[in-house]
């Protein structure tokens, strides 16, 4: 009995004592014990092997090793064995844990081979017959991420010299199989294999099942794969039931093809969708290796896309065009049936195409065609148009020429500013709805349209020469509801610029709108210079919440830039425009400067206001008149400048003041919070009759209401002729007005102001400030109902000689029918009906 400890420089010299396992080289450290005969000693044995590599050129980074058994002529032996950097010639396998029994064969009671998020799980024996090793496993899973393979019947394969040999590997994830069968020669790495696929989920068995770029579907068929690794040749013929790549679905796709080194050859990829179908079929010949190939596209290497030259046929059939849509945003509202081809040539990163497209029920943002055709040819980055056309009830569109766009595969479909362009438009009352198309200002755009025109220079500096006609056009500008209609253009193209000889549209009944100008290109903008004079004649702008404004004027629109450097557009007044009729209803007691946001548009107007603007919510209902409005906005808040009249009347607590002498000034710079001055009368009836300081009687109190400051933080105050003080007014605005009918009392005048007594000499009714109190309750929560404007509820008591003192309600129901029609009902339920 001894025990050892020892350095091995040379694995292959202990190749026969570590028999069935056949080491060539290696070295490492190796320490244990050994008992008994000779001839079969028990052994003890733990080590750190590094740098080995087996007899089949198999070989890792490290093997850490512990075993204990019998040496003989039939070993018999346990041994745990952890590899780390496992390779089969110069392809990496991962690590390895295992546990194994040794005798005349070796028993896998586990194995767990990693690498990254592949694991390979195993169970089974492995048998040596010469210098073959046979090996039958029960139990055999692959798990790549979240997706696992399960075998379906034992798994036969062997290893003799450097071939690996797979027998029979049946594998199911869910309802798929994959039937594989083949060979790889573990030294050349040359394979030879068959795969079956039957039921296979795509989305399981293919990509990140969370990507949305995975694809998806069933696929059935089969694939073959003979030759090197690196460069196979591979054949394949697949199904794919309702298959998905990216957002783009169908209901079918077919692919039949074959890869050879140098060419792979596509027979058949038909993508059915509906009736319609798009099939591709032709060549397209690599100048490098399938391996490298697949790297490039793995490591998002845009190169390879000059290095593989195509001979694609596109064909299509009844295809519908919506199928696109998920491809780019720009395509969303693209519609239509298609059938054409397109054959492309050149390379994957400098193509050449030749199209021939026809369509129907062609739409694309709104804009509807009933017909459309392209004919046309790319090629060095530029699309040339023998013609395109498109037709609907008459009208035509006819384009030819050819624009300067990049339309390789990487190429973003960039269109090339400073390259030379050359078309022809020609259009005969054609949709006006197009202008959408180009100008997203427009929210929504109609008319007949005639065009003549013929595009030079560069889309940087286009130069066009024609005219334009529009006429019976409906324009509405994004963000805004006021919508022209009967529009008609007269312009003419003079190379960069566009003069705009008359403009004519109505908007309602009686709105018009007049005006002449001109646009040209500038460069790095998009939307060039521009100017525009325009007059309106009894104009209505409005948002339909917080303002109608009904106006006369002459205005300028002209380009601007926004604070963020965005461009947009400014309208001004030439000569202060004249208001004809106004309503307001935004809340002047909110101010409006906390949120900054971008507008689409900016504007500085002056606005006469001799009468007749309102400014009316559910409490409030007063004309301003009698001065001059700046409205003004330069791209962060709305604001308004000047000073007006104000007359009309208010609501408080139930009780109508009527405003005697007012104004309200607009002078804040960062927001919309006037400076208000009001003097505001109320008549309190009801009461009967008291006693004033002056020692007057009588059945009516006037009570005065001044407002002052700005309307956020507004101050109220109370007087009267009788020189009572605040809070006794107060009271009697709210709680005291609903109280019996004060009087001088028994005993005589009483020196307490806010004493009242009834005029029987009976005590007040405790219960009545708690009944006034629901009853305003109430008439808060009847103001929310929906359909009813303005709500005045009212109490007072009944004339005549009822001396029970019982306040009886007046009520009043409001709505605008128009925002120049205000209808008011009301009824007293005393008698009197208004």
């Amino acid at each position: 009995a001894f025990t050892y400890e020892a350095l091995v420089r040379d694995l292959g010299a202990m190749s026969p004592l570590l028999s069935p396992v056949s080491l060539k080289s290696g070295k490492g450290r190796v320490q244990g014990t050994l008992r008994g005969t000779s001839s079969a000693p028990d052994f003890l044995l733990q080590g750190v092997l590094t740098s080995g590599t087996f007899t089949n050129d198999m070989s890792f980074d490290s093997l850490r090793i512990s075993s204990h058994g019998k040496l003989s002529s039939s070993t018999a032996a346990v041994a745990d064995v952890a590899v780390a950097g496992l390779r089969a010639g110069d392809r990496p396998l991962g690590d390895v844990v295992s546990a194994l029994t040794l005798n005349d064969k070796i028993v896998i009671d586990r194995y767990r081979e990693s690498l990254g998020d592949t694991t390979l799980t195993l169970h089974g024996e492995v048998r040596f017959r010469g210098q073959a090793t046979m090996a039958m496993l029960d139990s055999v899973g692959l798990a790549v991420g979240d997706r696992a393979w399960r075998n379906v019947q034992p798994v036969q394969a062997s290893l003799e010299g450097n071939r690996l040999t797979v027998q029979s590997l049946m594998l199911a994830m869910g309802t798929g199989r994959v039937n594989l069968t083949g060979s790889l020669d573990l030294k050349t790495n040359r394979a030879g294999a068959h795969a079956i696929l039957q039921n296979v989920d795509l989305s399981q068995a293919i990509g990140p099942p969370e990507s949305p770029d995975a694809p998806r579907g069933i696929a059935d068929g089969d694939l073959l794969l003979d030759g090197p690794l690196s460069d196979p040749d591979v054949q394949a013929n697949l199904r794919v039931v309702h298959p998905r790549l990216g957002e783009v679905e169908g209901d079918s796709l077919v692919v039949a093809g074959s890869y050879a080194p140098g060419t792979l050859s596509l027979s058949n990829v038909r993508w059915v969708r509906g009736s319609g179908s798009a099939t591709l079929a032709g060549t397209a010949r690599p100048r490098m290796t399938l391996q490298e190939w697949m790297r490039a596209l793995e490591r998002k290497d845009h190169a390879w896309a000059s290095r593989v030259d195509l001979s694609l046929l596109l064909d299509m059939k009844s295809f519908d065009l919506n199928t696109l849509a998920p491809i780019d945003t720009s395509l969303s509202s693209l519609r239509g049936i298609a059938t054409g081809t397109v054959r492309v040539t050149g390379t994957a990163g400098a193509p050449a195409l030749a199209m021939h497209v026809t369509a129907s029920s062609v739409a694309y943002h709104g804009v509807e065609s009933a017909t459309a055709e392209l004919v046309g040819n790319y090629a060095a980055r530029r699309l040339t148009l023998e013609h395109l056309d498109f037709a609907r009830d008459g009208a035509t569109t006819h384009v030819e020429g050819s624009i300067p766009i990049d339309l390789s595969l990487y190429g973003g479909h960039a269109t090339l500013r400073d390259s030379p362009v050359a078309l022809k438009l020609r259009m005969v009352d054609a949709d006006f709805s197009v202008a959408a198309l180009f100008v997203p200002e427009f929210a929504a755009s109609a008319g007949k349209l005639n065009v003549t025109a013929d595009l030079s220079g560069t889309p940087g500096r286009p130069v066009v020469t024609g005219s334009l006609h529009l006429k019976d056009g409906i324009l509405r500008v994004a963000g805004r509801d006021e919508v022209l209609e009967g529009l008609e253009v007269d312009a003419s193209f003079d190379e960069h610029r566009v003069n705009v000889t008359r403009i004519a549209a109505q908007e309602g009944k009686k709105g018009r709108l007049t005006g002449t100008g001109w646009w040209q290109s500038a460069e790095k903008k998009r939307y060039g210079d521009f100017e525009f004079r325009l007059r309106a004649t009894e104009f209505t702008a409005t948002d339909r919440e917080t303002y109608m404004f009904r106006f006369n004027g002459d205005f300028k629109v002209q380009d601007a830039v926004d604070p963020s450097g965005g461009e947009t557009y400014r309208i001004t007044s030439v000569t202060p425009a004249t208001l004809l009729r106004g309503e307001l209803t935004l809340d002047l007691s909110q101010p409006r400067e906390d949120s900054v946001t971008l507008v689409p548009f900016l504007y500085d107007i002056a606005v006469d206001v001799p009468r007749n603007l309102w400014y009316r919510n559910l409490d409030t209902e007063v004309e301003l008149q009698n001065g001059q409005l700046t409205l003004r906005n330069e791209g962060v808040r709305d604001l308004i400048l000047g000073t007006l009249d104000v007359k009309g009347k208010f609501y408080m607590y139930s009780s109508e003041f009527r405003i005697l002498q007012g104004t309200i000034s607009f002078t804040s710079l960062d927001r919309i919070d006037p400076d208000i001055q009001i003097e505001a009368e109320t008549i309190v009836r009801g009461l009967g009759t008291r006693t004033a300081s002056q020692g007057t009687t009588t059945g009516e109190s006037p009570i005065y209401m001044t407002l002052s400051g700005k309307a956020s933080q507004l101050k109220v105050h109370l007087h009267d002729d009788g020189g009572d003080n605040e809070a006794y007014l107060w009271r009697i605005l709210t709680i005291g007005q609903f109280s019996a009918v004060p009087t001088v009392s028994t005993t005589g005048i009483s020196t307490d102001p806010t004493m009242i007594v009834s005029t029987t000499g009976a005590a007040p009714d405790a219960t009545l400030p708690v009944r006034n109190y629901l009853f305003r309750g109430a008439e808060r929560l009847l103001s929310d109902v929906g359909f009813i404007d303005t709500i005045d509820l009212q109490s007072g008591t009944a004339s005549g000689g009822s001396t029970s003192g019982q306040t009886i309600g007046a009520i009043g129901l409001g709505r605008y029918v128009t925002p120049e029609l205000y209808v008011k009902y009301s009824r007293d339920f005393s008698a009197t009906v208004e």
